[in-house]
């Protein structure tokens, strides 16, 4: 389990709403040296691979790098 952190990166506030239940979330990227568990893949294979609940969506949709992804 060798992971080095290199940098948190503030994403932003991001609210979602659904029925009469209301999130509010901060987002933040982090971004590691090497990542040992799961697998690490662009944001068109997230997008097209995977499927995400709409109040992470806003979030992910705001990133440019890979996202490494737990299974």
């Amino acid at each position: 389990e060798n992971t080095n952190l290199k940098d948190i990166l503030f994403l932003g506030d991001f609210k979602h709403i659904f029925s009469h239940i209301e999130w509010h979330m901060k987002a933040y990227l982090i971004k590691v040296d090497s990542y040992d568990k799961g697998i690490l893949v662009t944001k068109d294979q997230l997008f097209q691979e995977y499927s995400f609940p709409t109040a992470y969506l806003k979030i992910l949709k705001k990133t440019t790098t890979n996202v490494a992804v737990n299974y």
